[in-house]
């Protein structure tokens, strides 16, 4: 996947998270768009959400349902490498 994300599109479809098989859901639905170049803000109460979704973009938590894309490509299909200086 080389020069991967070239541009930045984001798009969140019907995503779901669990920490845990057994636990709620944390995330419920979500769907978004993030166009190349937009600069966001995330804002909300405590226990909203924000740190759930950074994590799962960095994949330290699994989606349950739903597919993640960065410029076209689902996020669950890139392999996860140690990087090494």
């Amino acid at each position: 996947m080389e020069n991967w994300p070239s541009a930045g599109h984001l798009s969140f479809e019907n995503v779901t998270v669990k920490y845990r098989p057994e636990t709620d859901l944390v995330l419920k639905g979500l769907t978004f768009e993030v166009e190349p170049g937009m600069k966001i803000g995330l804002i909300g109460r405590s226990g909203a959400g924000k740190s759930t979704l950074a994590s799962v973009l960095a994949r330290l938590v699994e989606v349950s349902t739903g597919v993640i894309k960065i410029d076209g490509v689902d996020t669950s299909t890139v392999p996860l490498q140690v990087l090494r200086q």
